[in-house]
């Protein structure tokens, strides 16, 4: 837990009266083209201090978004999408013989300088009509 205000730091970790240490604080995720997102439009997500709670409905794409925090940071797919199948949006379902994705991720290093790191995905399909 976290005391404000308990001793002369700004904040402290309850009961050592130590600083908390220093971290890298993500600010924002855009997310254009994966999954449940639409390849037309980029959504964009914010991250408050000290706590975000990712909260919906079935489908509605919480998983997708921690996805996509792992696939910015670390390029790893999640362990369901083989060579981008299922992670970025169906062609099919766009209506498109091409979907292009795009996950930026914006945050700060722990030394306060601002970083967007990005990747993009493209999905498409042949001409049998085949991913």
């Amino acid at each position: 837990a976290v005391v404000p205000g308990c001793c002369p730091f700004a904040v402290c970790c309850a009961h050592t009266h130590l600083p908390e240490p220093a971290m890298a604080c993500v600010d924002k995720l855009l997310i254009q083209g994966i999954r449940s997102f639409s390849p037309q439009a980029i959504q964009t997500i914010e991250f408050y201090k000290p706590l975000t709670l990712i909260v919906g409905e079935n489908g509605a794409g919480k998983t997708t978004i921690i996805e996509c925090l792992r696939f910015a940071t670390s390029s790893e797919l999640p362990p369901n999408a083989k060579k981008n199948h299922s992670f970025v949006h169906d062609p099919k379902l766009a209506g498109q013989a091409e979907v292009r994705a795009k996950i930026a991720l914006k945050f700060h290093t722990v030394t306060g300088k601002e970083v967007t790191a990005t990747q993009l995905l493209r999905m498409s399909l042949h001409e049998s009509g085949k991913l």
